[in-house]
C-alpha cells in the first residue's frame, strides 16, 4: 500500500480522526454523569461519535489503498457508519430537546370532570388572594404561570407549574413570551382548561407593556376559542392605571375568585 492522496489530505484526515477520537472518548468519560434526559444525550453522543471516529479510520485506510474493490468496500462501509453517526446526532439532540420541553410544559392530567370555572378570559385585581385554595378545588387540567411556585405546594395532578425565572434551568426567562405562549396554546391542544397567571407585573419589569399586551390577548384568543378560562392575578397598585385601562378592555374584571365560579342555575 502506498499514499494516494496529498500529505495536506492526509494531514485533514488524521486531524479530523483525532479531534472526533478525542470528542468520542469525552462523552464516554461522563456517560452516567448526569441525570435524564442530559445522560441520554451523552449516550447516544458517545455511540455516534465512536461510529464517525472508526469512519475516519476507515479514511486514512482509503489514502492508502489503491485497490479498486478495497476501496469501494471501504467506501460503503464510511457511508453505513456516517449514517447512523448522523442520525443518532440527530436524533439524540431532538429527543433532549423535547424532553427538556415536556419539563418546562408538562403534558395535562387527563381530566377528571367538567370546570368550575366559567369559561373566558378574566382580570382579577386583588391584595391577598389565595390561589392555592382555589388551584385545589380544580378538577379540570390547569396549568399556572408563576414567578413563585415555592408558594404553592401539594397541588393536585392536575396542575401543572411553570416557574418563571432568568436563571433557572427548569423555568422560563420572563423575556421569552413567545416561549410562553407555544407552551400554553400546546397545553390547550392537548386538554388544558384553565390557565392562571400570577406574574403579570414580573413580565411588565422584563418587557415592555405592549409585548406582554400582545401576549397575554394571543394566548387570551387561543383559551376563549378552546372554550377554556384565563385568569390574570394583578396585585393592588403593582400597575399603572393606563395599563389597568388597557386590560380591562380585553379581560372581564371580577371582584374575588368566587366570582370566577360557576353559579348553579
Amino acid at each position: 500500500m502506498e499514499l494516494v492522496v496529498s500529505l495536506v489530505w492526509l494531514a485533514a484526515d488524521v486531524f479530523l480522526l483525532l479531534i472526533i477520537g478525542y470528542a468520542a472518548y469525552y462523552a464516554l468519560r461522563r456517560v452516567s454523569r448526569y441525570s435524564e434526559p442530559l445522560n441520554r444525550l451523552v449516550k447516544i453522543t458517545a455511540i455516534s461519535l465512536i461510529l464517525a471516529t472508526l469512519g475516519r479510520a476507515l479514511d486514512i485506510v482509503d489514502d492508502f489503498s489503491m485497490n479498486p474493490s478495497l476501496r469501494n468496500a471501504i467506501s460503503n462501509a464510511e457511508f453505513v457508519l456516517y449514517f447512523f453517526a448522523i442520525a443518532g446526532t440527530i436524533y439524540g439532540i431532538l429527543n433532549y430537546m423535547s424532553n427538556i420541553e415536556k419539563r418546562m410544559f408538562p403534558a395535562p392530567e387527563i381530566p377528571v370532570g367538567k370546570s368550575r370555572l366559567n369559561p373566558g378570559a378574566f382580570l382579577l385585581i386583588t391584595e391577598s388572594c389565595d390561589l392555592l385554595s382555589l388551584l385545589k378545588g380544580l378538577e379540570s387540567p390547569t396549568l399556572l404561570i408563576t414567578r413563585n411556585p415555592h408558594e404553592y405546594n401539594d397541588l393536585p395532578d392536575n396542575v401543572s407549574v411553570v416557574w418563571i425565572t432568568p436563571s433557572a434551568e427548569k423555568g422560563i426567562p420572563p423575556t421569552k413570551l413567545h416561549v410562553l405562549l407555544e407552551g400554553a396554546v400546546k397545553f390547550l391542544r392537548e386538554g388544558g382548561r384553565v390557565v392562571i397567571i400570577d406574574c403579570v407585573e414580573t413580565l411588565l419589569i422584563y418587557n415592555e407593556f405592549k409585548s406582554v399586551f400582545r401576549f397575554l390577548t394571543a394566548l387570551k384568543d387561543n383559551v376563549v376559542s378552546s372554550g377554556g378560562t384565563l385568569v390574570l392575578v394583578v396585585g393592588k397598585d403593582t400597575m399603572e392605571r393606563r395599563e389597568l385601562n388597557v386590560l380591562m378592555r380585553e379581560f372581564l374584571l371580577v371582584e374575588n375568585v368566587e366570582s370566577l365560579f360557576k353559579t348553579s342555575s
